[in-house]
């Protein structure tokens, strides 16, 4: 299976504020996906880069560049995404979710037990 064009790291929510701070609901297990200078991109392929990042609960509070109004943040809900060539290097025993899609699964005894489909 091909890699695909983007991963889903997180999805923008409400404003908080005035200054264009939004939450953001991170679905990536990587810690530095939201720190500061990262670059992450919306549903259109426009670039957001992290200006500051604070976690609130469950949630993230980020200020992202390009947003600096309550009304652009409103406007600016949706996933955000992350290029597979951006994703962080794994050991040699690791994978990305979407690296096993379409391998051969087998039980510990090597026995076959058919193809993984979706994670």
């Amino acid at each position: 299976m091909s890699a695909p064009e983007r991963l889903l790291a997180g999805e923008i929510g409400k404003p908080h504020g005035l200054s264009g701070e939004v939450y953001v609901m991170p679905f990536s297990d990587d810690p530095g996906r939201f720190e500061v200078g990262s670059e992450l991109y919306d549903e259109a392929g426009n670039v957001v880069t992290v200006e500051s990042s604070r976690r609130h609960g469950n949630r993230l509070l980020v200020k992202f560049t390009e947003i600096d109004s309550r009304d652009d943040a409103d406007s600016r809900r949706g996933p955000l995404y992350v290029r597979p060539q951006d994703l962080r290097p794994l050991d040699e025993d690791e994978f990305w979710p979407h690296e096993i899609v379409g391998s051969d699964a087998v039980d510990h005894n090597g026995r076959a037990l058919g193809r993984v489909a979706e994670v």
